[in-house]
């Protein structure tokens, strides 16, 4: 999923999240994803607030994958020709 954050509360949640972790994240609103582009491949976004409070969890509960990607059919790289919705690589 992807967090929008407004630019004067970046400095607090800069180094609080790291990929492969698993947080619990509190206080937030969960919205459509709207506009031309987007780095995930997922129809939410979520946005973070003053109240919005994130706990590491540290326990290994699941491992989740550093890096990620999916095997498309040759087609659908055709359709994405000119489509720059969903940004990928």
């Amino acid at each position: 999923m992807h967090d929008i954050v407004r630019k004067n509360q970046v400095n607090r949640f800069k180094g609080k999240l790291s990929e492969g972790s698993l947080f619990i994240i509190k206080n937030l609103k969960v919205v459509e994803s709207i506009g031309g582009y987007r780095p995930v491949e997922n129809s939410l976004n979520f946005f973070s607030f003053t109240s919005t409070t994130i706990k590491d969890l540290y326990e290994d509960i699941v491992d989740i994958p550093k890096k990620g990607f999916h095997f498309i059919k040759p087609d659908m790289i055709d359709s994405r020709v000119n489509n720059n919705t969903v940004l990928s690589s």
